[in-house]
């Protein structure tokens, strides 16, 4: 069953929380403007087995670590992203595909669910992320005016993802429309994502936009003192040494360990419930520590925390990070989302492709905490430790929900 819309245009409404109740069908012929469209479903509560969720997050880790490796060459530059925020967009995306292209989607996000346990399985850990408050993540549909949509993919959108749909006229208007995103985009990222689509992104020929926006802001259960911050040397990849602004603790209760030569620390945020896992190689050993990065070192890394106490120093540092993703997510499996493609299974009107998959993240850390952002656009279109540890060198980092182990935020620093 299709259900279409004619003759609307994006109503700019609050959504992030709007398919969590019971909603209205809209009618065949709304008429613009602000009208919003959305399956008259209500966000499901149901639980995931913890089998099923488990395994939901085992894929997603490895997806995270195989994406990394991908977007941090070696001897590059600062990275950060979010892979959460990329997983659910394509996610969404991979409810809409078919055959050979649903495959590529499994291949390349490590779905090893059946599709409706899978997408159960992303609505529980959403939800549970959801519990903190210090965390939002939202979905939503863009979708091209009078271009009919499959309604068991409207359901799973509005039942798994909390994701209904606003119609934008790209055929007519694709200028005004990536504007509308953008600002869309902007406000649920504090401001700090403002132009997530550039010009180059959206064209007359897409039709569909699956947006996931995610921001975060906690202080760390042990603030530092801004009284003992300074600048202290830095041994960059290359041997050079830089003064850098450095944060320093004589003394934090911290779980922390050394696995092989990397310094491995666990700072808690506030409540204890999410968490920033450092991973500091020795001095010129990173490209090697990355290359051996996977989800087995990663579990076998935070299993040997303990309690510590713990003198640490470590950059404050800010990191942007703005990356196309067509390559990496081609070489991971999914080249056939962008050529011959399938999505027949979210809309029978258009033949639909992967136009591109944009991303892009923001993390500020101080002495207070952590505030971090990141969104993601999926575009579719018509085809044509010790006693003493000091963090003086270039590490691994990742933000993680310690309940599930999900990582939110994952990046390197290199030049603070």
């Amino acid at each position: 069953m299709t259900r279409s819309w004619k003759d609307a245009a994006l109503a700019l409404a609050a959504v992030g929380l709007l398919a969590c109740g019971e909603t209205q069908q809209a009618p065949a012929s709304a008429e613009a403007p602000g009208e919003r469209v959305a399956s008259s479903l209500a966000r499901s509560t149901d639980a995931a087995p913890r089998a099923d969720l488990d395994a939901a997050v085992l894929g997603h880790t490895q997806f995270a670590l195989d994406l990394y490796k991908k977007v941090a060459p070696p001897g590059g530059d600062d990275v950060f992203l979010s892979p959460y925020s990329i997983s659910s967009a394509l996610s969404m995306t991979y409810a809409g595909a078919v055959g050979e292209t649903k495959e590529a989607f499994e291949q390349t996000l490590n779905i090893s669910l059946a599709p409706d346990a899978f997408h159960r399985a992303m609505n529980h850990l959403d939800r549970e992320l959801g519990r903190h408050e210090e965390l939002t993540s939202t979905q939503q549909l863009f979708v091209q005016t009078g271009l009919g949509m499959e309604t068991p993919f409207l359901d799973v959108m509005a039942r798994e993802y909390g994701a209904d749909v606003r119609l934008l006229d790209f055929a007519r208007e694709h200028e005004r429309s990536r504007q509308e995103i953008n600002r869309w985009v902007d406000t649920r990222t504090e401001h700090r994502i403002p132009e997530l689509l550039s010009e180059q992104d959206i064209d007359a020929s897409v039709r569909v936009v699956l947006v996931n926006a995610l921001s975060f802001k906690a202080s760390w259960k042990q603030a530092f003192d801004e009284k003992l911050t300074a600048d202290r040397p830095f041994h960059g990849a290359d041997g050079t040494q830089t003064l850098v602004r450095t944060l320093r603790s004589p003394e934090m209760e911290l779980r922390a360990a050394r696995l092989n030569g990397v310094d491995v620390v666990e700072l808690p945020y506030d409540g204890d419930a999410l968490s920033m896992v450092i991973l500091a190689p020795p001095a010129g050993q990173l490209a090697a520590f990355e290359a051996s990065l996977d989800a087995d070192l990663l579990a076998n890394a935070i299993a040997s925390l303990s309690d510590d106490k713990v003198s640490l120093s470590m950059p404050a540092f800010e990191i942007r990070g703005n990356a196309n993703l067509d390559r990496p997510l081609q070489e991971l499996g999914l080249a056939k989302a962008y050529g011959d493609a399938d999505f027949s299974a979210m809309t029978k009107e258009a033949a639909l492709q992967i136009k591109t998959v944009v991303h892009q993240a923001f993390i500020h850390v101080d002495e207070k905490g952590t505030e971090a952002q990141a969104a993601t656009a999926v575009v579719l279109g018509e085809r044509a430790a010790s006693s003493e540890l000091n963090l003086d060198r270039p590490f691994v980092f990742l933000i993680r929900d310690r309940a599930t182990g999900a990582i939110l935020f994952l990046g390197r620093l290199v030049t603070p």
